[in-house]
């Protein structure tokens, strides 16, 4: 099956990961097949250093997909007030509006963000993934990214 995806940003490359900008960006959803979890992105923001921006400006990207590639753990906790609880489920991915993304060795990766109302009360949480190699695909750049002006 061919990817729909034009641009691939491998995170193998620490420069290239630090020159996306997850803040605010929102996961519509997640897939899981096989050994990999597919994040679907929109408003993703890559900025003008990055090597596949052809433009002197940061651009933002709708439409993105994060991916982890021989996803080892996976660990999530929802912070409600004081309370800290660990949720088993990927369902915590739904909706969620990225706060921070971190790649801190290789394939260590931590999500900050704000959860879905419905399902998790708006509430704080900490994803851990722990993968054999992570990319971030998109096919087009859109607008400047907000913070551009």
């Amino acid at each position: 099956m061919k990817e729909k995806w034009k641009y691939i940003s491998d995170f193998a490359r620490d420069e290239e990961f630090a020159r996306i900008d997850f803040h605010d960006a929102v996961v519509n959803g997640y897939s899981l097949p096989e050994d990999r979890l597919i994040l679907h992105i929109e408003a993703v923001n890559i900025l003008a250093e990055h090597s596949l921006n052809p433009y002197p400006v940061a651009k933002r990207v709708d439409d993105g997909s994060l991916e982890f590639a021989n996803v080892r753990h996976f660990h999530a906790d929802l912070y409600e007030g004081k309370d800290k609880r660990a949720i088993q489920s990927y369902d915590i991915l739904t909706d969620l509006e990225i706060l921070e993304l971190r790649f801190s060795s290789p394939g260590e990766f931590a999500i900050f963000g704000i959860t879905d109302r419905n399902a998790y009360d708006g509430n704080y949480c900490e994803i851990a993934i722990t993968a054999g190699g992570a990319w971030f695909k998109w096919m087009s750049f859109a607008d400047d990214a907000w913070f551009v002006g």
